[in-house]
């Protein structure tokens, strides 16, 4: 489609107090109380005379917000904005080509000048390393449907390949192995669950290689990422025995084992903001509703609490939070360090459903955006500890029936809009 004007009108960007220091950085928001005026203002550069369109942000890092826009050349380019203020510093051209880009993530910490972008011509995406203070741009020969991002590294999956890159170059590449659906790339975890023939190992992203490799009947078996580590759970030979688990660092290194009548929860997938590991290990009992994190390197149980919901659907971390999913509206938090939190409700109203966000450590947010991309409102609802009801909420402002999507990026949250990604910092 070609448009007649150049699309470079103001985008306004919404924020909480966020509590961020001079340069913006600050990745632990306030959600005492909310702004009621825009943080900044995105006016993107006009890059082209005849045609441009500003497509929106699509990721970031600490300091940076990254914009991309589409001109009239077919060029695909990115501005680079400062996440303190919104102003343009630089912008980088990410290929000649128009492409779809569907995130971009930092390589490193939050605090990394390099990203890495997904995007594509058609079809699957493609990784592109982009150094957003040289202004470099490097692209990977590899496409795949599902990708994750751990520390330097960042792995890609395709239907019977898997390959491994950082800003480097590549780290491995492998053919003839797939990916147990239950267990597809999740940003955070040191490894990758491979099969290749009858044989399922588990692989370090970073080298390839095998860590463990489990046995031919290895349906009983499970496991589950976290932050530095994963854990993995092979039932006892008795049924009225307990389970035994066993707790790896992320080179394979066995630092703990513990037994009990406990299951490892799964990591959700899909949805609008990919999810990430917990901070340490988290194991669940359904028959009596509990859940508890545990001390990798000794298998000490931290904490033990009661949950709320019907079902632990699924376990994530964000930042120094544990989120537990019962259903597209039901949600549990939990602080890491004392299991302190409290349930949540996004009320479903006309087909919403509940995207979690971060928290402070005494409270956190939630977005409530329309189910499955359909046509409604965002709004920013922040709950305290022990109530189910939010304690304050915020309309994401919008200009179109069809919001963009949320996007989470250097520890701050983008939302709102008419365009396809975030345009409005709102934490």
């Amino acid at each position: 489609m070609v448009l007649a004007v150049v699309l470079v009108a103001g985008i306004v960007t919404w924020a909480l107090s966020s509590g961020d220091d001079s340069s913006g950085t600050s990745a632990t928001p306030n959600l005492k109380s909310a702004r009621s005026e825009p943080l900044w203002t995105w006016k993107p550069k006009v890059l082209s005379d005849n045609y441009q369109e500003d497509i929106g942000i699509v990721g970031g890092t600490s300091e940076y917000a990254i914009a991309a826009s589409k001109i009239d050349s077919g060029a695909t380019v990115l501005s680079v904005l400062n996440a303190a203020d919104g102003t343009t510093e630089r912008t980088v051209t990410l290929s000649d080509k128009s492409l779809t880009i569907t995130g971009c993530q930092p390589l490193g910490d939050d605090d990394s000048a390099t990203v890495v972008c997904w995007a594509s011509e058609s079809g699957d995406p493609q990784p592109y390393v982009v150094d957003l203070g040289r202004g470099t741009v490097a692209k990977a020969d590899a496409q795949g449907s599902d990708y994750a991002v751990t520390g330097n590294d960042y792995v890609l999956v395709d239907s019977d390949a898997v390959y491994s890159g950082s800003a480097k170059g590549k780290n491995f590449s492998l053919t003839g192995v797939t990916v147990r659906s239950s267990y597809p790339p999740v940003n955070g975890s040191p490894v990758i669950n491979l099969t290749e023939g009858t044989a399922t190992t588990l692989r370090g992203i970073a080298t390839g290689e095998t860590i463990v490799g489990f046995t031919e009947n290895s349906t009983d078996q499970t496991w589950q990422p976290f932050r530095n580590g994963f854990v993995v759970r092979k039932p006892a030979d008795n049924s009225s025995d307990p389970a035994q688990f066993t707790f790896y660092d992320s080179t394979g290194n066995i630092t703990a084992d513990l037994s009990g009548e406990w299951t490892l929860p799964t990591i959700p997938t899909g949805g609008v903001i990919p999810p990430s590991v917990p901070a340490v290990p988290i194991l669940v009992n359904d028959d009596d509703r509990r859940i508890a994190a545990f001390d990798p390197s000794s298998g000490k149980k931290l904490w033990e609490e009661n949950y709320q919901s019907a079902s632990a659907d699924s376990v994530q971390g964000i930042g120094e939070t544990i989120v537990l999913r019962s259903s597209a509206n039901e949600f549990e938090w939990f602080n890491v360090s004392d299991g302190s939190g409290g349930p949540i409700y996004v009320p479903p109203k006309s087909g919403q459903a509940g995207v979690p966000l971060g928290g402070d450590g005494t409270s956190f947010a939630m977005l409530s955006v329309p189910a499955n991309g359909g046509a409604g409102s965002q709004e920013l609802l922040v709950y305290g500890q022990g109530g189910s009801s939010p304690k304050w909420q915020l309309r994401v402002p919008s200009t179109d029936k069809t919001p963009g999507a949320p996007v989470i990026a250097g520890g701050k949250v983008y939302a709102g809009g008419a365009l396809d990604f975030g345009d409005r910092r709102i934490l």
